[in-house]
């Protein structure tokens, strides 16, 4: 085999190795990761029409809590905008109302968790109990994509 022919031999082997590392590569990107709703769907093994009605609830769901979390930064801007100006007892009248906001989120992810067990059928019920386990870790903003 002369030179030329081991060249273009080797040139193809590397062509084809740096074009499988590039499919792997962009295939599995660092920050693709599944997020809670593909996460319960799967745990779940919900069908097509639970699906659906399950993306109602989140919608539904994500407006309550932005409404909520709308309320929180406007209250929160407010207490930090005069910490040094104003009384000790509007500080806690806002930081009160700042924390009855808070509760009445934490009541809507609970009545939300209840809406997904209303769309499960009886066996499901075992994972759903198992996911209940979870959902600390799940929505934790600090949670680390599984391998």
């Amino acid at each position: 085999m002369n030179k030329v022919k081991l060249l273009s031999v080797a040139a193809i082997i590397l062509l084809i190795t740096n074009l499988i590392s590039l499919a792997f590569i962009l295939n599995n990107k660092p920050g693709k990761r599944e997020g809670p709703k593909d996460y319960i769907i799967k745990q779940l093994n919900f069908d097509e029409n639970q699906i659906k009605e399950y993306q109602k609830l989140i919608f539904d769901h994500r407006m309550n809590i932005r409404n909520y979390d709308d309320k929180i930064y406007i209250l929160k801007g407010e207490l930090y905008g005069f910490l040094n100006s104003h009384s000790e007892t509007e500080k806690d009248s806002l930081i009160g109302e700042i924390a009855k906001a808070q509760m009445e989120v934490e009541k809507i992810h609970c009545k939300h968790f209840k809406d997904i067990k209303n769309l499960c059928k009886p066996s499901q019920m075992n994972a759903y109990n198992d996911l209940l386990l979870e959902m600390s870790y799940l929505f934790s903003p600090y949670r680390k994509p599984k391998n």
